[in-house]
């Protein structure tokens, strides 16, 4: 059986997205070289996938600027332990030690900067979490949670 594959264009409100489509000599894409059956078939991207997240519904940010500063006046004063509030914020102590420190924090930069291929993910491990990530998006747009601005 042999594959087909297309490139096409599609122009949507001045914008043009690009799209691969790999279909089989037994789809009737083929069979009629119908475009029209070509474009029902693919995938618009969502909506969502260009609006930002904000610091609340971003699930990499462990903690908003205003903990981070909360924390910052905290551990000044001495009134709680890098421990403490580690548990009260759930989150490890290096987190909370880059935060209070700022040589800490350069030093951890400088590391992840030298060593940076440790850190790379796989390609399939990124695909896996661009996925994720856009689903999760598009979820927050549809139930309202997400807003374009």
């Amino acid at each position: 059986m042999k594959n087909y594959y297309f490139a096409v264009t599609v122009e949507e409100n001045g914008k043009y997205y690009a799209y691969a489509v790999k279909a089989t000599e037994n789809d009737s894409i083929c069979r009629d070289r119908s475009y029209s059956d070509l474009l029902r078939r693919l995938s618009m991207p969502y909506k969502s996938e260009k609006i930002k997240l904000s610091e609340t519904q971003d699930r990499r940010r462990k903690l908003t600027e205003s903990q981070k500063s909360d924390i910052r006046q905290m551990y000044s004063t001495g009134s709680c332990s890098l421990s403490t509030l580690a548990k009260h914020y759930e989150v490890s102590k290096k987190t909370i030690l880059l935060i209070v420190n700022a040589e800490s924090k350069r030093k951890n930069d400088e590391y992840i900067k030298e060593h940076w291929k440790e850190f790379q993910s796989t390609k399939e491990e990124h695909r896996e979490a661009i996925k994720k990530t856009r689903r999760y998006k598009h979820e927050l747009f549809v139930t309202g949670e997400l807003k374009e601005v």
